[in-house]
C-alpha cells in the first residue's frame, strides 16, 4: 500500500476504558498511529481531501513521500491532527485551501520537506526541538525542520512553536526552528500570516544578561522573501506573552521591514535570518514583593524543565 485517498475519517486513539468510558493515558508511552507506512517499498502519497479527517500519528518511510490536504469551499473541512514522521528523503507537504495540519513535522537527519500553505490553509507545526508526544525525539531525527522550500500564500497561515530548546544561549540547542537547504527559499506572500506559540518556558539569557535568541528562519543570504516584513515582525512581537519583553530583527539581504540585528550572525555570516529576542521579566519588572519575589527565579528555573507546565503558565500570563 503506497497510496491513500481519504475523504472520510481515519482515527487512532490510545486510551484506557474506565467504568465504560475512555480515559486518556498520561505516561507518554502510548502510541496512536493512524497510518504506519514506514515499511513501504517506495514513495507514499496521502491525499486527504473534501471532508477528510485524520486523527493520530503518521509514520512514513525514507523514499520521499507526499501528503496533500484540501477542503471544501467556505470553511476548513479537511484536517490532519497528529505528528507526521517523514523520515529521510525529499518529502512534500501541501496544505491546500480550507484545510489544516496540526502536529510535529519530523524528519530524519538526511530528510527535507517542501512545504506549501495555500490561501485559507493553516499549518500549525508543534515541534519543540526536544520531545514529541512527551517522549525524547528519536535517535536519527532532526530537531528542527529542514525545508527545500517553504511557501505561504496570501491568506495562508503558518504557526510555529517556541521552546527553550531553540534558544541559542542554551548549550546543545536545536538551532533554527526552520532551516532552508543551501538553495532553499522561504517565502511569505502579501497578507499571509505567521504566528508563534509557546511550547515551554524561556529562561536562559546570555552571560552578559542580554536577551535569549531564537532563529525563526534561516536560509542562504537573500533566500528569505517576506512581502510584509513589518507586519510579520509586528505579529511576532505582539505574540510575546506578558511575562516577557521581546523584539524582532533580521540579518542578511532582502529582509525589508525588519530592524537590522546588531552584532554578528549567530548561525552563519553568509545567511539571512529572522531572529526573535526574548527577555523574561524580573520580579522587579512585575513589581512582586515578599515571598512572591523570593520564589520568582527558582520557579522560573523549574518551569524551564517542564514544557507542558511552562507553556500553561505562559498562556495564563498572556
Amino acid at each position: 500500500l503506497r497510496t491513500i485517498d481519504n475523504t472520510g475519517t481515519i482515527t487512532a486513539r490510545a486510551a484506557a476504558i474506565v467504568n465504560g468510558t475512555f480515559a486518556p493515558l498520561d505516561n507518554n508511552g502510548q502510541l496512536a498511529r493512524a497510518i504506519d507506512l514506514s515499511a513501504a517499498g517506495g514513495p507514499v502519497n496521502i491525499n486527504n481531501t473534501g471532508n477528510g479527517t485524520i486523527v493520530g500519528d503518521i509514520h512514513l518511510g525514507a523514499f520521499g513521500d507526499t501528503i496533500t490536504t484540501s477542503g471544501n469551499t467556505g470553511t476548513i473541512t479537511s484536517s490532519i491532527t497528529g505528528n507526521i514522521n517523514f523520515d529521510n528523503g525529499a518529502n512534500t507537504l501541501t496544505v491546500g485551501s480550507n484545510s489544516q495540519v496540526v502536529g510535529d513535522l519530523l524528519l530524519g537527519n538526511a530528510g527535507t520537506l517542501n512545504i506549501t500553505v495555500a490561501s485559507s490553509g493553516k499549518l500549525n507545526a508543534t515541534n519543540n526541538g526536544l520531545t514529541s508526544s512527551g517522549r525524547p525525539i528519536p535517535s536519527g531525527t532532526a530537531r528542527n525542520i529542514t525545508v527545500t522550500n517553504l511557501n505561504v500564500a496570501t491568506g495562508g497561515e503558518l504557526d510555529l512553536t517556541l521552546s527553550n530548546a531553540y534558544n541559542l544561549n542554551v548549550a546543545g540547542n536545536a538551532g533554527p526552528i526552520i532551516a532552508a537547504t543551501p538553495t532553499g527559499i522561504i517565502n511569505f506572500d502579501p497578507k499571509s500570516t505567521l504566528a508563534i506559540n509557546f511550547g515551554g518556558f524561556v529562561t536562559a539569557s546570555n552571560t552578559n544578561g542580554g536577551a535569549a535568541q531564537f532563529v525563526v528562519f534561516d536560509a542562504t543570504s537573500g533566500n528569505i522573501h517576506i512581502a510584509d516584513g513589518a507586519q510579520v515582525a509586528a505579529s511576532l512581537e505582539n505574540g510575546v506573552p506578558f511575562l516577557f519583553s521581546g523584539s524582532v530583527c533580521a540579518y542578511g539581504a532582502g529582509l525589508t521591514g525588519f530592524d537590522a540585528c546588531s552584532g554578528s550572525n549567530p548561525i552563519d555570516p553568509t545567511h539571512s535570518d529572522v531572529v526573535l529576542n526574548l527577555t523574561p521579566k524580573t520580579a522587579t519588572d512585575l513589581k512582586l514583593k515578599g515571598f512572591a519575589a523570593t520564589m520568582f527565579d527558582p520557579v522560573n528555573a523549574a518551569l524551564a524543565g517542564d514544557n507542558l507546565l511552562g507553556a500553561a503558565v505562559i498562556q495564563a500570563g498572556v
